[in-house]
């Protein structure tokens, strides 16, 4: 699964890379639409507390991880990056029902990005806590219909979705589904 640092990085060197002028925020195509990540400039302070987040987080601190998070989305509402870490944070710190809201704001937020496809996989794990195991599924099949379409425009796909469909149907006693998703991943390009 990629690090929720991996796409906040990438969205923030592509977003200091399009606009020069701090805090500023392009309009967007349609209101209520966030713009495209490379045409936003994300608020510094909604960094700073991303940052202190991790650090947070890197210091076992979950609490804390959680509040400064929920800064930064303060910040930058639009970000599907942010919202898809604090999901993460709050599904650490035991706060499933909020980390579920959280991460489904992400996916609306996201897409079809990378961060969307994090956030099935949270889902995914919130379900299988619950012992939803369609529900689980659903959104392992959610998070490879992403991976499938990123690596149709390009980027290379993460292999975590299939991994992890795979390692259920092995659970469930499934070999012969497990050795369809296995083929599937083989086909969409996921190492």
């Amino acid at each position: 699964m990629r690090s929720p640092a991996l796409p906040l990085a990438a969205l923030l060197v592509a977003a200091s890379a399009a606009c020069a002028g701090a805090g500023a925020r392009p309009e967007a195509a349609s209101p209520g639409a966030p713009p495209p990540a490379a045409a936003r400039t994300i608020s510094p302070r909604a960094i700073a507390h991303y940052l202190e987040a991790r650090r947070a987080r890197g210091a076992g601190d979950d609490g804390a991880a959680v509040e400064a998070l929920r800064r930064a989305v303060a910040y930058d509402e639009a970000s599907p990056e942010l919202h898809a870490s604090l999901a993460e944070a709050l599904a650490r710190a035991g706060q499933e029902e909020l980390a579920e809201g959280e991460a489904r704001r992400a996916v609306a937020l996201a897409a079809g990005g990378p961060a969307a496809s994090q956030a099935h996989l949270l889902l995914a794990d919130l379900a299988e806590a619950r012992g939803e195991r369609e529900r689980e599924l659903e959104e392992l099949r959610a998070a490879i219909r992403i991976e499938e379409a990123l690596g149709r425009a390009g980027e290379r796909p993460d292999p975590e979705p299939w991994r992890r469909l795979v390692d259920a149907y092995l659970e469930a006693g499934d070999e012969a589904a497990a050795e369809r998703v296995r083929a599937w991943a083989r086909t969409a390009g996921a190492p």
